[in-house]
């Protein structure tokens, strides 16, 4: 998804990168009504999609404001930042540092 169709814009940042709308995907958890809008008694799940989808590695962006093979990808002690756009311009940015070592399945909070 991306804000051309939808209400809400992800921008990635790092120390090397700026990628404004990058595409997104949402996946509600536990009971929703299915009208795609976050109510007061449902969550959900946004992912932010910076790499390609299918092989997880950088490619030619497809458009979509994705990584490049050119731009510098993340390591080990890097810091980035999420910013969530909601329509009328509330914004909520998530600054996170990646660990000093990686491993199969995290939990950045």
């Amino acid at each position: 998804m991306s804000s051309a169709a939808y209400r809400l814009t992800l921008n990635y940042s790092d120390k090397n990168t700026f990628l404004s709308d990058i595409p997104w995907t949402v996946s509600f958890i536990g009971a929703t009504n299915s009208d795609n809008l976050l109510d007061d008694d449902e969550k959900a799940e946004i992912t932010g999609w910076i790499l390609d989808r299918n092989t997880q590695t950088a490619g030619d962006g497809g458009g979509a404001g994705g990584m490049t093979s050119s731009d510098t990808v993340l390591t080990t002690g890097d810091r980035f930042t999420v910013e969530i756009i909601a329509e009328g311009g509330a914004v909520i940015a998530i600054e996170r540092n990646l660990p000093d070592a990686f491993k199969n399945v995290m939990d950045l909070r």
